[in-house]
C-alpha cells in the first residue's frame, strides 16, 4: 500500500465558506484514484466531490525518501471550553 496526502485547494469551490470542513487527509491506498474515493467517502461539511476533482484538491504520494523534517503538524484552534472534552480522533490505523 502507498500513502497519499490530499489537501483542499483553499479559495476554490466549496472552500470559500466559513463552515467547518475537512481540509486534508492522509490515506493508505494502492492508487491516487482509490485514495480520492476513500477521502470522498469520509467527507465532512464539504461535498465529497471536491476530493475526486483535482481542480478542488491535490493528491500527492508520500515517499519515505527525503531530508529529515516534520511532514505534518496537527493544529487545534483555541477553545472556549475545557480540554476535558474528548477530541474527535480521525486517524485510522
Amino acid at each position: 500500500m502507498r500513502l497519499w496526502h490530499l489537501k483542499g485547494r483553499l479559495g476554490a469551490g466549496p472552500w470559500e465558506t466559513r463552515q467547518a470542513k475537512v481540509v486534508g487527509f492522509i490515506v493508505r491506498a494502492e492508487t491516487e484514484a482509490q485514495a480520492r474515493r476513500l477521502a470522498r467517502d469520509e467527507a465532512g461539511g464539504e461535498d465529497g466531490y471536491v476530493w475526486i476533482e483535482d481542480r478542488f484538491s491535490t493528491c500527492a504520494e508520500l515517499l519515505s525518501e527525503g531530508d529529515a523534517g516534520v511532514l505534518m503538524a496537527d493544529f487545534v484552534p483555541a477553545q472556549t471550553g475545557s480540554f476535558d472534552t474528548p477530541a474527535d480522533d480521525t486517524i485510522r490505523k
